[in-house]
């Protein structure tokens, strides 16, 4: 080990060379001092070895006069050059530390990642249609029974006389459930899979719904005109020209044609109006259309299918809730048993406000999703400042011989922050490939739409640069702090610098980094113990060795004994049943029920066979089964 006067010396030298740059002088004090060092720990007196590196180091005579002023003149980007040198020095002379730095941080950083394209993805639902401020969705509570009931339907009288009434209403349309998976034919082949709905004109332009083929706006000029999404044209006419195609649907005893008009672009995954459910659209087609074949008609006294408007402006919400209710009332009676209310069409997905009305994302999953992202980044943190810090014993040298030529404790958090980001960049590289590599699985495996795109959404690149940035300073700022605290004369003896590296706030950080990695260890085995808990859980009735065959409700009732006779007759079938709906659905209709001559109460009614209760294995608790 040099001593102090040793790296006077050193430093009185290397300044006799004319590099008067703090960044290049420090920089070849800190090389000519390690060099020293190893001739002296050879065998060689210190005069011979400072003697014989000096000799190695040569300034070339024919240097232009305009590079040497270069040199002597202090300049950022050459103490931002040198500090990347010592940097990769660093991180090639402590493999081991470098290593588990970057493999705590690139794992860190890969569920981060992923936690964060999953967020980004839940709460950009609806977001995409124009003037989406103004959208709502019509909700109707109904107070039939003991509690309110939040629902999503309206009567289909109130729309056009909303459009009468309330200027504050620019655009509206309903969104009702016309056909659902009954046969479709074209050109010799038969379709299913696909939902017709019944909209207006206004429904395209406040979706902003964009035109691939044809005319989508001349549905709503002619009866029996449709338009077809995209995809489904795609399933069903192939490369062949939809336009002009007639589709025949097979709905009960009538055989309803279809003209195609016009072909609209899908509407992206991240939307309520999503494959499975109840707004889901293949095909659309006017009101008009619907009515001309449903032959169903309205009444203020019942209410059914969705509802959508788009305010003008600067409308206050609550001024037009009142209006449309006070509309209803004023066309039917003061008691009518339901009030409406208007839900921004961009919190469907999430419920934010929290209405009553049940959501497919879950707000608060996604909040502890963020939770669990932040503190694994907190951890990989404090995991880099405590190894870093330990290893303080074997940079407290180099901190030392900084000092003693004049480095300042700004420098030595820069330098660090410096180090910091180089390993974070090249973590996060790593972490980026390992998401590439995972996105897909994720996808596939747990029903996900999860996107990586680098050079089309600049949010995701300004955001990963921005966590760069964090981990950089999390990281580095207290560790170059930490190591530069000293004086030179301590830190340069042996025996001092033995005993440095700890200090409370590192036993603090290892305290807080055992107590929180405890606790998502023991969260994560309380979650895996609910979720078998649920998964083996009696519910009370047989679900293994179960099929549940969907039918349409029109099939059902004029082909559902036929198709129950016929299952019953296979020799692997031990029972089988006709039901409503499934009981694992957890969507059973709900009906006004009067007890006793009391007062209507809404509850969920499922019928069924005499054969059920054997089939599902059930117990009769009290009372019989049918007879």
């Amino acid at each position: 080990m040099l001593t102090k006067d040793q790296i006077n010396h050193i430093s009185r030298a290397v300044r006799k060379r004319q590099i008067k740059n703090f960044s290049m002088e420090e920089e070849l004090i800190d090389f000519v001092s390690c060099e020293v060092e190893m001739h002296v720990a050879n065998g060689a007196s210190f005069e011979k070895a400072l003697s014989n590196v000096m000799d190695g180091i040569s300034v070339e005579p024919n240097m232009k006069a305009h590079k040497l002023d270069r040199l002597t003149k202090s300049n950022s980007i050459d103490m931002l050059q040198n500090y990347l040198k010592i940097a990769r020095r660093n991180f090639l002379k402590y493999k081991v530390n470098s290593a588990i730095n970057v493999f705590g941080l690139v794992l860190s950083l890969t569920v981060s990642v992923i936690i964060g394209l999953y967020l980004k993805y839940e709460y950009s639902f609806d977001k995409q249609y124009p003037d989406v401020d103004r959208l709502y969705r019509v909700n109707a509570i109904s107070n039939l029974g003991e509690t309110p009931t939040d629902v999503t339907s309206v009567s289909l009288y109130l729309l056009p006389s909303v459009k009468e009434s309330i200027p504050e209403v620019e655009a509206s349309s309903n969104l009702s459930l016309a056909i659902l998976n009954q046969p479709l034919k074209w050109n010799g082949n038969t379709f299913f899979d696909y939902q017709v709905a019944g909209v207006s004109e206004e429904f395209l332009q406040m979706l902003g719904m964009k035109q691939v083929k044809g005319n989508i706006n001349e549905a709503f000029n002619a009866l029996n005109s449709v338009i077809v999404s995209e995809s489904k044209a795609q399933t069903i006419f192939g490369d062949a020209d939809p336009i002009g195609e007639v589709v025949e649907i097979r709905l009960s005893d009538k055989s309803l044609k279809f003209e195609v008009v016009g072909v609209f672009e899908d509407l992206p995954d991240n939307t309520h109006f999503g494959d499975g459910r109840w707004t889901d659209f293949s095909f659309l087609i006017s009101a008009k259309t619907l009515e001309a074949f449903s032959g169903n008609k309205p009444s203020w006294s019942s209410i059914g299918g969705s509802a959508y408007v788009k305010l003008s402006p600067g409308a206050s919400v609550k001024e037009v809730e009142d209006k449309i209710n006070e509309l209803v009332v004023s066309n039917t009676s003061k008691n009518i048993w339901y009030e409406h209310y208007l839900q921004p069409i961009s919190d469907i997905h999430l419920n934010k406000n929290g209405y009553g009305i049940a959501s497919e994302g879950n707000l608060g999953q996604l909040k502890l999703f963020a939770f669990i992202g932040i503190i694994i980044i907190v951890i990989a943190c404090i995991n880099y400042v405590n190894l870093t810090t330990a290893q303080a014993s074997v940079r407290l040298k180099e901190v030392g011989i900084r000092k003693v030529i004049g480095a300042q404790k700004r420098q030595f958090v820069v330098q660090f922050l410096v180090e910091a980001a180089m390993i974070s960049l090249l973590s996060m590289g790593l972490a980026l490939g390992l998401v590439v590599l995972l996105v897909p699985v994720l996808n596939n495996n747990f029903s996900l739409h999860l996107s990586l795109n680098l050079t089309h959404d600049w949010v995701n690149l300004v955001s990963f640069l921005g966590l760069v940035l964090m981990v950089s300073l999390l990281c580095g700022t207290y560790t170059g702090w930490y190591l530069s605290n000293g004086k030179a004369n301590i830190l340069l003896k042996t025996s001092s610098a033995s005993k440095s590296g700890g200090g409370i706030f590192r036993k603090v950080l290892v305290a807080l980094q055992y107590a929180t990695s405890i606790t998502l260890i023991v969260a994560t085995l309380i979650i895996t113990d609910q979720m078998n808990y649920m998964g083996q859980k009696d519910l009370g009735f047989d679900k293994e060795q179960v099929v549940y065959i969907p039918l349409d409700y029109r099939i059902a009732t004029k082909y559902g004994g036929l198709l129950y006779d016929e299952i019953a007759k296979e020799s692997g079938v031990v029972a089988a049943s006709l039901t409503g709906n499934s009981l694992a659905d957890g969507a059973l209709a709900t009906n006004g029920i009067l007890v006793d001559n009391a007062e209507s109460q809404m509850l969920q009614i499922l019928a069924v066979d005499d054969d059920f209760k054997e089939t599902l294995g059930l117990e009769i608790k009290d009372g019989r089964w049918f007879s």
